[in-house]
């Protein structure tokens, strides 16, 4: 149970440190509107919302996890960005999301 807690600590910490970028470089670059363009630019970003909003919800009815997907793309044998701790906890999310594919056929079970 610690090590579930610990990475459920890790991953709610990437996230909120990845949304906490997010905001800064957003309100960092984005220049404000002048009013002429501020209704255009409210239907743009509701169809951006939208179009965002079926994206989590495709994501989160296929089981997908950004969070894993990123890290899996993260090596974890550069110990410059992880201790050993995380590099075994890394591991152990990957085995546990598919341990299946250990096993011959893919997993498949033809019994």
């Amino acid at each position: 149970m610690t090590r579930q807690y610990d990475r459920l600590e890790r991953n709610l910490s990437v996230t909120t440190e990845t949304l906490a970028l997010f905001i800064r470089f957003f309100l960092t670059v984005t220049p404000p509107l002048p009013n002429a363009d501020q209704d255009a630019a409210r239907a743009l970003g509701k169809e951006r919302f939208d179009y965002f909003i079926g994206q989590l919800a495709r994501r989160l009815a296929g089981g997908k996890n950004m969070i894993r997907d990123v890290l899996d793309e993260v090596s974890a044998e550069e110990n410059d960005f992880f201790t050993q701790e995380e590099v075994d906890a890394l591991r152990a999310i990957r085995e546990a999301a598919s341990p299946d594919e250990n096993k011959p056929n893919g997993g498949a079970d033809h019994g």
